[in-house]
């Protein structure tokens, strides 16, 4: 009794485990994530740029629901990584990151004329998939 108990078990969990797979998804190939980008934004070589009386842009990726998986942050020579409490809001002293659905909303305050370059790259995730968006808030480039 006890023996057919065992394998009784063994067999459930050798079902459990062959049903869960799945061979038309393999690991590691999801498609890339694709983005709506916001018009009139400025695209410096791989970073937007940012004008120095502030702005806010708002990305949507059409085929997930993006959170963010980390933020770096780069004013003058320090560059640190930012705190995240929440993988959907994260603010710092001169940029907030908002996610809702699809849609990624980044803020910028507004700085002074002769302040130094602010660098924000913001990695988002959904998952098995990564994509970023670097900014670059120079006073002297665009204003």
């Amino acid at each position: 009794m006890k023996r057919l108990l065992i394998v009784t078990l063994m067999l459930m969990a050798l079902l459990i485990v062959v049903a869960s797979c799945n061979k038309d998804e393999p690991d590691g190939k999801w498609p890339i994530m694709e983005w709506e980008v916001p018009d009139g934004i400025v695209d410096l070589g791989g970073a937007y740029v940012v004008p120095a009386s502030g702005a806010t842009y708002k990305f949507t990726c059409t085929n997930y629901k993006p959170w963010i998986a980390n933020i770096v942050e780069a004013v003058e020579d320090t560059v640190q990584m930012a705190t995240l409490n929440d993988f959907y809001f994260c603010e710092g002293s001169w940029y907030s990151v908002k996610c809702t659905g699809n849609d990624v909303i980044v803020t910028f305050k507004p700085r002074p004329a002769d302040d130094y370059n602010h660098i924000l790259m913001v990695t988002l995730t959904a998952g098995d998939i990564f994509d970023y968006f670097a900014f670059i808030q120079n006073p002297r480039i665009l204003d």
